[in-house]
């Protein structure tokens, strides 16, 4: 009961706070006003003139792509058998619920400062953490003790990996969300290139849904289920630094020149 209340009473407000007067709001005193299109004729001009299947060259579409199907694969997989890997490792379901209840209240800060992050120009680093986070928090279910051959049933221990996956779980939704936007956004067939992207989502929750319950199926536990989830976290790391890496050249490949644009318009 205790949670809910302190999410509600201590949580959200800081998360609030950061948002408003923290490290994280952007300065813009000082700063040129940005113009505003008024019109969709004047906002059409302003986009990068990058259809869809040209878009499908670019290796940041198959960064981005990837690292959504790897991500859902892993948060979709979880959300849907938390429980009953917690029943597993003999948690009764007054736990259980504790637990899953903790993942999706910090999950709410992850996505408040990650969603603030990505409108600095730190968005870069937090991203990285995001998925460094989801990552971590995929290794923590294993006994370190018995050399990660089975899943803890230390209560300290999974509520470390209930707090640092939900922060993974929650940055990792607002970074799928808004990366495509902030990279690609200008460019005309946006919303085919979104639905494509949300294509890969999709793809990643079935598998793994699917492939979890399969492996619980054949070896009797969720181990071998979290071992996936740690591959699955580790290349979309890889993903997102590659990403991040090839940025400036994915800019480069789609900016237009003004000269190009004016020659466009006459």
């Amino acid at each position: 009961l205790m949670c809910p209340i302190l999410t509600a009473l201590v949580v959200i407000p800081i998360c609030f706070c950061l948002l408003q007067d923290g490290p994280l709001r952007q300065r813009t005193q000082g700063a040129a006003p940005q113009r505003v299109p008024d019109s969709e004729e004047s906002q059409a001009q302003l986009m990068v003139h990058l259809n869809f299947w040209r878009s499908l060259r670019l290796s940041a579409v198959w960064h981005l792509a990837f690292l959504s199907l790897y991500q859902l694969y892993i948060i979709i997989a979880l959300i849907n058998t938390l429980t009953l890997y917690l029943k597993d490792v003999h948690m009764d379901l007054e736990l259980s619920a504790l637990y899953t209840s903790i993942i999706f209240q910090v999950s709410i800060a992850g996505k408040l400062l990650m969603g603030a992050a990505m409108d600095s120009k730190f968005q870069g680093l937090a991203g990285l953490i995001s998925c460094l986070m989801l990552l971590l928090g995929t290794l923590l279910p294993l006994d370190f003790s018995k050399g990660g051959r089975q899943l803890t049933q230390s209560h300290g221990q999974l509520l470390a990996f209930a707090i640092i996956y939900g922060l993974g779980f929650g940055g990792s939704y607002s970074l799928l969300s808004a990366k495509p936007a902030k990279l690609l956004g200008r460019m005309a067939d946006f919303g085919k290139l979104q639905g494509f992207l949300m294509l890969f989502q999709v793809i990643g929750g079935f598998l793994g849904t699917l492939l979890t319950g399969k492996l619980r199926e054949v070896t009797g536990s969720y181990t071998w289920s979290f071992y996936v989830f740690i591959v699955m976290g580790f290349l979309a790391s890889c993903h997102y630094i590659a990403l991040e890496l090839g940025k400036k050249k994915t800019l480069q490949a789609i900016s237009v020149p003004a000269t190009d644009r004016v020659e466009t318009h006459q």
